[in-house]
C-alpha cells in the first residue's frame, strides 16, 4: 500500500467506528478528531492520549518498503488495516478541551 492508501484506509475504517481508535502500531493509534485524521501516542496506562496528537508525515512513511519506519515491513502496516484492532476512546472530562470524534458537537 501506499502512503495515502494508508491513510485512506485508517479513514474509513474510523469512520465505519465512531468512538474509536485504531492500533496501527505498539505504540501509536489513528484517530478522528472533528473528521480529521491524526495520530496518538498511549498513556502510561495504555488509553489512548488524545493530548497529544499529531499529524501524520510523508517523511516517515518508506515508501520502498510500504510501511512506516517504525513497522518491520509493509506486511505490519497492512495487517492493521486487514485485521483491526479498535480501542474506545476516552471519555471527555468536564471542562476538558479534548475534541469530540466524527464532527460531533460535545
Amino acid at each position: 500500500m501506499t502512503y495515502d492508501e494508508t491513510l485512506s484506509s485508517y479513514q474509513r475504517l474510523l469512520e465505519a467506528n465512531s468512538g474509536k481508535a485504531l492500533q496501527i502500531g505498539d505504540d501509536c493509534y489513528a484517530v478522528l478528531i472533528n473528521g480529521t485524521l491524526r495520530g496518538a501516542y498511549p498513556t502510561l496506562d495504555g488509553t489512548v492520549d488524545l493530548g497529544t496528537t499529531f499529524d501524520f508525515n510523508r517523511e516517515a512513511w518508506d515508501a520502498e518498503c510500504e510501511c512506516w519506519d517504525g513497522d518491520v515491513s509493509g506486511m505490519q502496516t497492512a495487517f492493521c488495516v486487514a485485521t483491526p484492532t479498535l480501542v474506545d476512546l476516552p471519555l471527555p472530562h468536564a471542562g476538558n478541551s479534548t475534541p469530540c470524534q466524527g464532527g460531533k458537537e460535545c
